[in-house]
């Protein structure tokens, strides 16, 4: 028999002979790269109509799993079934030929053409004469834009549109492919603001009342608990459990465990001081840039870890640009250890110590071509003034201590970034500063796209280089994760500060409530009774 919901599955395959088959069915797939067995049994169903998500922790599976089904990677075992037949997908042409679209996590966008150019890319519209129909294909475009992002025009290159719109316009891609029936979501919304996340939402809704099987990959279970009929939690490179919400409840903490294999409680973990009676380390004073920040005043204690939340766009990543240097303020004063410092190079933030996480770290924290070496020494590279050669033994011996402190995975400095998991590639991000953030560490949303268990290793780092005396200013789009590792919380409304919460008083109710400007109660009437979760 299919084991039932939330059973620890042991190899076997979910259909034996019977059973009723499920539309999708893949069955003990086997993935080896070299050396590194990125799945050793991958099993998961799926029905017509219905949402399954996938989940695990990054390097777990569930990508190559999700590229196998795409015809993207070739398996060393397994089977897929569609619609109870054996299916032989050997490239992405014969996924499409089976209706199989995907929504890619690392974009699958041409910079330089238009945003109707992408989406008809592949399946283009043609005229009774087989010729191109431009016009077909922009109508078709135009349909999707206006559901997803009616801000884009369909004209603009992809080059100029932000993350998120890009996000967006994948997605419109892959769900503009004619006869889909089978559509993989990987990490569709880590780059988009709530109400985008809500666009997205709709869609996955109306394309599941047209029969469509979606496989829905992310990390933010909010979502996961909201738009999934079904689970399948990979570990390992093994499916390890499947739970079917229609039989079980949506348990949160239960799902944390299957993915971590630790207790829900132990994820986050740490031990708060009281950093009332700590030097000021740093100090703001009436930071003002533009509308996107207001005569802000902040003031950052050593070993402190300071939170920003509030919902996204509020002026949280403005102030972080501007405190690394990247961006000049347009009045206001900063002060490091009592020194009053200029805002206008970021040579001279991270020469004093301060230094940033971008939010983007494809686009910003990475050489994703360069080795895991590469990566780690490049800023300490940068600083060394002894002269125009490195020492390289030194360098690949300090980089060997920053991988061990990170605890990447795989422990090789010599593996191209771009191979990594998500949650590795930031640990490079982070580990690059060890040794260099000497004074301030400011991190914008460090955890994005990133799974439980590497958020616990990450924010464990975190903790350590605050132990040591380092300042921190965290930016979150995860309330849970801000109550759990900051010692206060600034919540940021249109470029403003509007209220400070310390540890004794964190409630998600009440990050809520002054991250909209209201009451708690009308938070609860207007916002929690639609179900929707406020840390996308």
């Amino acid at each position: 028999m299919r084991p039932p919901p939330g059973r620890i599955l042991q190899g076997t395959g979910f259909n034996p002979k019977g059973l009723q088959m499920k539309y999708l069915e893949v069955r003990s797939v086997v993935k080896n790269f070299g050396g590194i067995q990125a799945l050793t049994d991958g099993n998961l169903s799926c029905d017509r109509g219905t949402v399954c998500g996938l989940l695990g922790a990054n390097g777990s599976g569930k990508s190559t799993l999700s590229n196998i089904i795409a015809g993207l990677v070739k398996p060393n075992g397994g089977e897929i079934f569609i619609d109870g037949k054996p299916a032989k997908i050997h490239n992405s042409k014969d996924a499409q030929r089976n209706g199989i679209a995907m929504v890619h996590q690392n974009l699958s966008l041409i910079p330089e053409l238009t945003v109707w150019e992408n989406i008809s890319l592949g399946h283009e519209a043609l005229s009774k004469g087989r010729a191109l129909d431009n016009r077909k294909s922009q109508a078709k475009a135009t349909e999707m834009v206006e559901k997803l992002c009616p801000e884009v025009s369909i004209f603009e290159k992809i080059k100029a549109l932000s993350p998120a719109q890009k996000q967006l316009v994948e997605i419109a891609k892959a769900v503009s492919h004619p006869d889909i029936r089978i559509l993989i979501m990987d990490e569709p919304t880590a780059a988009l603001e709530l109400h985008q996340c809500e666009r997205v939402f709709e869609l996955v809704e109306n394309i599941k009342a047209q029969g469509v099987a979606v496989i829905f990959i992310s990390h933010r279970l909010w979502e996961v608990l909201r738009i999934c009929d079904m689970i399948v939690v990979f570990r390992s490179g093994a499916s390890v459990a499947n739970i079917d919400f229609s039989e079980e409840e949506r348990d949160e903490g239960k799902i944390v465990s299957l993915i971590t294999g630790k207790e829900h409680g132990q994820i986050f973990a740490r031990a708060k001081e009281d950093k009332q009676g700590g030097e000021t380390l740093m100090e703001i004073k009436g930071l003002t840039s533009g509308d996107r920040l207001k005569e802000t005043n902040i003031t950052l204690k050593a070993g402190e870890i300071l939170g920003l939340g509030g919902l996204q766009g509020q002026g949280q990543e403005d102030l972080l640009m501007i405190l690394s240097g990247l961006v000049a303020p347009d009045s206001g004063e900063v002060r490091l250890n009592g020194e009053a410092i200029r805002l206008n190079s970021t040579k001279e933030m991270i020469d004093r110590g301060v230094v940033l996480v971008p939010g983007d770290r494809h686009e910003e924290g990475l050489f994703l071509n360069h080795t895991v070496n590469f990566n780690l020494r490049y800023p300490s590279s940068a600083q060394d003034k002894s002269g125009p050669f490195v020492n390289l033994k030194k360098e690949n011996s300090d980089s060997a201590q920053k991988i061990r402190d990170v605890s990447l995975i795989p422990p090789d400095g010599s593996i191209v970034v771009r191979s990594l998991s998500g949650g590795n590639q930031q640990k490079v991000v982070i580990g690059k500063w060890l040794g260099i953030a000497s004074s301030v560490l400011l991190l914008s949303d460090p955890t994005k796209g990133v799974d439980v268990g590497a958020r616990s290793e990450i924010y464990s780092i975190i903790a350590d280089m605050a132990k040591q005396g380092i300042g921190v200013i965290l930016y979150a789009s995860d309330n849970g994760e801000l109550m759990s590792v900051c010692d206060r919380i600034l919540i940021m409304f249109e470029g403003s500060v509007v209220e400070e919460i310390v540890s004794a008083d964190f409630a998600e109710e009440r990050i809520i409530a002054a991250s909209l400007r209201t009451t708690t109660e009308r938070v609860e009437q207007e916002f929690l009774s639609e179900e929707v979760s406020p840390t996308c």
